[in-house]
C-alpha cells in the first residue's frame, strides 16, 4: 500500500517502455541500444519478481535499475553528441530519470515500510 503502489507502477511502466524501445531499436537496427534495452527490460523483469515475492534483495536491485537507467540516459546522449548530434533539444530527457531516481533510490533508503514489506 501507499506509496509502494506508485513504484510499482513506475517499475511496471518502465518496464515496458524498455520493451518498446527494443522494439524501436530493431526497426532502426540500432544493435548498441538493443543490447542496452534488453538489458534493462530483464533487469526491470527480476525486480518485478523480487518485488512481488517481497524479497529483501528488491530494493538494492531497484535501487540499481533506477541507477542504471540513468546512467544509460546520460550514455546514450553522450554517444549522440560524439556522433556530431545537437543534443539540446533532448538533454530534457535526463531530468525525468534523474527525479525518479532522486525520489525512489531516497525512499528506499529511507522507508520504514521498506524494510518491513521486503524482508524475504
Amino acid at each position: 500500500g501507499g506509496w509502494m503502489i506508485c513504484a510499482a507502477v513506475g517499475l511496471f511502466g518502465s518496464t515496458v517502455m524498455f520493451l518498446l524501445q527494443i522494439i524501436s531499436a530493431l526497426n532502426y537496427i540500432d544493435y548498441i541500444s538493443l543490447i542496452i534495452y534488453l538489458i534493462l527490460f530483464a533487469f526491470g523483469v527480476v525486480c518485478i519478481v523480487l518485488m512481488l515475492k517481497k524479497s529483501r534483495l528488491f530494493p538494492k536491485l531497484y535501487i540499481g535499475l533506477l541507477s542504471t537507467n540513468l546512467a544509460v540516459s546520460l550514455l546514450l546522449i553522450l554517444r549522440l553528441y560524439l556522433m556530431d548530434i545537437d543534443v539540446s533539444s533532448i538533454l530534457s530527457e535526463l531530468y525525468s530519470p534523474f527525479v525518479v531516481a532522486l525520489i525512489w533510490i531516497t525512499y528506499m533508503l529511507t522507508s520504514k515500510r521498506v524494510k518491513n514489506t521486503f524482508v524475504n
